[in-house]
């Protein structure tokens, strides 16, 4: 078994692309990571590492990346290439913030990084996933979806810098680079918002992401509304209006990820007909 690593996202994709596209919505969020980057949709403020497993016989039976300022991402892989993985991140000088991944493997990976003694690692979050079944349409809530503009950009990625805090605060963004993907989600009609329009004109009172559609998959994410809106509806409205979007699009599939840690967000998505997948989890290393 052995690691090629590249900092090139293009050549990353041509070799890994066959592994990655064979369980599309599994590994949907390390392909959008690559894709983004090998079109140049997005580019990173510092070189990124991509990592490709190989086994004896050479295909590829794993993946890991790491795009500076986030975490590193694993994919499922053999339990004894997490070695080789927190090696070759070591070998290309990371300084990582922390690693999410499939649950044990994830976790043999925080226990290698921060075995020296100078580092500990936390759990931050623990991930499900889900993928669409059926999808349920709510009725009644007040308003209507529309895309996001320019005009909702600020708005937006104050938002989006809040869900981050609130949600994931250890992936390692910072508020700029969180502001600048509300930015290119925008620009790459992959953003909108819910108008509730019950009172003097129309409000934006909710957002939701999603990524660009990889192997006839896509993902939805983030979703957010601000915590004096909750509970009126919002977010459950326009994450099926999304999901239809995207399926009237050609989405083969559509999943999203959970905070296990938050019951109320897992019934919705559940009551929308998204069903569960598998878990993984996110840890932080500390000094």
């Amino acid at each position: 078994m052995r690691c090629d690593v590249t900092d090139d996202p293009a050549a990353f994709w041509a070799a890994t692309a066959e592994f990655l596209t064979a369980d599309p919505v599994l590994n949907s969020v390390v392909s959008t990571i690559v894709v983004k980057r090998a079109t140049g949709e997005v580019v990173d403020a510092a070189p990124s590492t991509y990592v490709a497993v190989r086994d004896a016989a050479g295909p590829v039976v794993g993946v890991a990346v790491r795009t500076p300022p986030y975490v590193a991402v694993l994919t499922t892989m053999p339990a004894e290439a997490v070695a080789l993985v927190a090696a070759a991140m070591a070998d290309a000088g990371h300084d990582l913030p922390g690693v999410s991944g499939p649950a044990d493997l994830a976790r043999d990976f925080a226990e290698l990084w921060c075995a020296d003694g100078h580092r500990s690692y936390e759990v931050t979050m623990a991930v499900r996933l889900h993928v669409l079944g059926e999808l349920t349409s709510p009725t009644g809530t007040p308003g209507r979806a529309r895309p996001a503009s320019v005009a909702d950009q600020a708005l937006l990625g104050t938002w989006s810098w809040a869900f981050r805090q609130e949600s994931d605060p250890a992936n390692g963004a910072d508020e700029e680079s969180t502001r600048g993907d509300v930015a290119q989600r925008i620009a790459t009609g992959c953003a909108y918002v819910w108008l509730d329009d019950t009172g003097d004109g129309e409000e934006v009172v909710s957002y939701v992401g999603h990524s660009p559609l990889v192997a006839g998959v896509a993902r939805v994410g983030p979703v957010y509304t601000p915590p004096e809106r909750r509970g009126r509806g919002y977010a459950s409205g326009l994450v099926a209006d999304v999901t239809r979007r995207l399926l009237d699009q050609g989405a083969c599939d559509v999943c999203l990820n959970t905070d296990l840690a938050n019951p109320t967000s897992n019934k919705i998505y559940a009551r929308l007909g998204y069903e569960p997948l598998t878990d993984t989890t996110a840890y932080a290393f500390h000094p």
